[in-house]
């Protein structure tokens, strides 16, 4: 009786238990900027970045914001193919572009770019491909053809 019981109360609730969840698609017909994705972030404050061949998009869960390259204005992105997003252990959020990198700055919605040099004086237009952290706290940055950075964050 008492496994009868069990039973019957396990194929009762039974289809609450295998519910499949709701998706929700999102393309460039609507909400992004392009469908050719680079990169996908989420940030500390939940934030999801999205690096695309066709500018960034930022996604606070309710709404997107597409970020562009601006002409002659230096706080908007470098380029409009955005290859790569990291975020260190500062929260500092890291944009990668086929001419070089660039910090976000939260307080005033605008990027920063950040000069990749091998010596005093010299920068350089890399393609960075990749950037990562390493346990001492550094910040290394891969290009394509340039060879590996060490960002020195004075």
């Amino acid at each position: 009786m008492k496994k009868n019981l069990v039973i019957s109360l396990f194929l009762f609730l039974c289809p609450l238990c295998f519910y499949a969840q709701n998706g929700r698609f999102f393309s460039a017909n609507a909400e992004l900027s392009s469908s050719l994705i680079n990169d996908i972030h989420q940030d500390h404050n939940g934030i999801i970045w999205i690096a695309t061949e066709d500018g960034l998009n930022k996604y606070d869960g309710a709404k997107f914001e597409t970020y562009k390259h601006k002409n002659k204005e230096p706080s908007s992105i470098l380029n409009n193919y955005v290859k790569t997003i990291f975020e260190d252990r500062d929260h500092n959020l890291y944009f990668g572009f086929f001419n070089g990198l660039q910090v976000y700055d939260s307080g005033t919605d605008t990027f920063k770019s950040i000069p990749l040099s091998a010596e005093e004086n010299t920068s350089y237009d890399a393609h960075v491909t990749t950037i990562t952290q390493r346990a001492n706290g550094e910040l290394l940055v891969g290009t394509s053809g340039r060879g590996i950075f060490r960002l020195d964050k004075n």
